[in-house]
């Protein structure tokens, strides 16, 4: 049979393998090597997610069952999808793995991209640096980090509890030579589109881009042309290092050196270079030349109260939106960053109500929001120790009130589960390095983050 051949997918029909039968029940989606349909386990009768790749993309399906037995055999949950198994269906590659509520961006689409509250994407960074921290103790990076590839478990019991899926462009550091290409555009580190040195730090980047959209509710960065997407980066976060400029493989796809100064290049230089298309920016940030701006695109006016906690939000979000790598945050620095700390302060016992991103939770107190509508445009720490007792009593009143429900259970991991066997290799030494099939800044320091009231 043709690696070519097309799975034509069935409700009701039953795919089978080594170690189980699952009918499928729901398609849920389709991406770059594969679909994903929601089946039901003929032997327990519980729920699973079957992602169905043809077999010429065996290689990257079979790189992200590695990785996903690797994790799930470490017995911690850490925030990412629980791998079961694997089998070969007619000319087809099957990942099951446990099944999810719905995507971030789905979430994010479904309130119109309403943009989330302070508390609300704290609370999501804070997992997804839990997670990125476990991955750096081994070296991983995930590579693909968008909201898409980020899953909400199930919402209406577990408000913004989510887990990172899609290992599929995973590999080791060591496995990364210059000039792999990595990520989507608009969620992809310069130091990729540059071709200089790489590591754990891309994901950081992705994670400040993810930050960044939910915060404005849109993509920050533009996501249909890499060379809009530099020339936006250097217009907000100032140009790379010169030594980044010096060693990068593809430096000349974006800038010229003139008498020992680097310049971007035109749009017609890129397109004769690259022959790649010019899409001009049309996204919020076009304008943009510093963080701050942000706080323009937010729905609602920031209150008084909220100025100082939106501005140390941009003070957080500039560490992970570093152009030099070096230079950008670690997970470990920012799990431990007042921005972070202070959100972790404000958890409660008794009030734990999710912040105008969770309307639809049956769970959730509609009183405590009602209560609060109109003041959930920004939120987070607090740090002027200036105000009176009674102004701080008063301040740290309404900040419990808006303590998010995942807040007192993110600590929380899962039991462990057998895993079946499923043949894949549990050692990481080797995985492949990343192919173009896969997917086919010294002024910053001196650049301070205006906030624009």
């Amino acid at each position: 049979m043709s690696s070519n051949t097309k799975f034509f997918m069935r409700m009701d029909d039953v795919i089978s393998g080594d170690f189980g039968s699952y009918q499928i029940k729901e398609r849920m989606g389709k991406g770059t090597f594969g679909r994903v349909a929601r089946c039901i386990d003929c032997l327990t009768n519980q729920s699973v997610a079957i992602k169905i790749s043809q077999l010429k993309h065996y290689e990257v399906t079979k790189n992200e069952a590695t990785i996903l037995q690797w994790l799930s055999s470490l017995g911690q949950d850490k925030n990412v999808v629980k791998f079961i198994t694997s089998f070969q269906h007619q000319d087809h590659y099957c990942l099951v793995m446990e099944h999810l509520d719905q995507s971030l961006y789905d979430f994010m689409k479904g309130r119109q991209f309403k943009p989330l509250h302070l508390l609300d994407i704290c609370y999501i960074t804070k997992q997804l640096l839990e997670t990125f921290q476990e991955l750096e103790k081994y070296k991983l990076v995930h590579g693909d980090l968008k909201l898409d590839n980020i899953m909400l478990v199930n919402h209406k019991v577990e408000p913004l509890k989510i887990k990172l899926i899609d290992f599929g462009f995973s590999t080791t550091v060591g496995s990364l030579d210059p000039g792999s290409v990595l990520q989507a555009i608009g969620y992809r580190a310069p130091e990729v589109s540059l071709g200089t040195k790489l590591d754990e730090a891309v994901d950081m980047w992705s994670l400040g881009c993810v930050m960044a959209f939910l915060f404005i509710g849109k993509n920050f960065f533009p996501e249909k042309c890499e060379y809009e997407m530099i020339r936006i980066i250097t217009q907000i976060q100032g140009m790379p290092d010169v030594q980044q400029l010096q060693e990068g493989l593809f430096v000349n796809h974006f800038f010229k050196e003139i008498h020992g100064t680097y310049q971007l290049i035109s749009p017609k230089d890129y397109m004769d270079t690259t022959r790649q298309p010019y899409a001009p920016c049309k996204n919020v940030s076009k304008n943009f030349t510093c963080l701050g701006d942000m706080s323009a695109y937010r729905p609602q006016q920031i209150l008084e109260e909220e100025k100082e906690e939106t501005g140390q939000f941009f003070i957080f979000l500039n560490e992970f939106l570093q152009v030099n790598p070096a230079k950008r945050i670690t997970p470990g620095k920012a799990l431990t960053h007042p921005f972070i700390k202070q959100m972790i302060a404000m958890q409660t016992t008794d009030s734990r109500i999710p912040i105008d991103s969770c309307l639809r939770s049956k769970h959730s107190s509609t009183t405590a929001r009602e209560n609060d509508t109109s003041k959930v445009t920004t939120g987070g720490p607090k740090t002027n120790h200036s105000h009176s007792e009674d102004e701080m009593k008063t301040r740290n009143k309404k900040i419990q009130e808006r303590v998010p429900t995942g807040w007192a259970n993110s600590n929380v991991g899962m039991e462990s589960d057998h895993i079946n066997q499923s043949g894949c290799s549990t050692e990481l030494k080797s995985l492949p390095s990343q192919s173009k099939e896969h997917i086919a800044c010294a002024n910053q320091d001196q650049k301070l983050i205006n906030y624009k009231a």
